[in-house]
């Protein structure tokens, strides 16, 4: 949500794409017959899916996770400096 939100110049389009995207997300995924590989991936779409790589006390799984946070990182940035880019031109 925070992600729209820093795209989008009005909180309700925000809040409205915001929730209509998850819905969109949700409704697909149950649609979706998710089994092997794609099971796994499917939860890191969103940056709440690695929440428990990241709380988990194995060093392992831990690393692993804070290394997918860096698309996140990015994305972010991105976003951010496209925003910052445009309203202060």
């Amino acid at each position: 949500m925070s992600l729209i939100s820093a795209a989008m110049a009005s909180v309700g389009l925000a809040l409205l794409v915001g929730i209509g995207s998850y819905a969109i997300l949700a409704l697909a995924l149950a649609w979706m017959p998710l089994k092997g590989a794609a099971a796994t991936i499917v939860p890191f779409l969103v940056p709440s899916g690695l929440k428990p790589y990241l709380l988990q006390s194995e060093l392992g799984p831990a690393l692993a996770a804070a290394a997918g946070t860096l698309p996140y990182i990015a994305l972010y940035a991105f976003v951010g400096w496209q925003v910052f880019r445009t309203r202060d031109a």
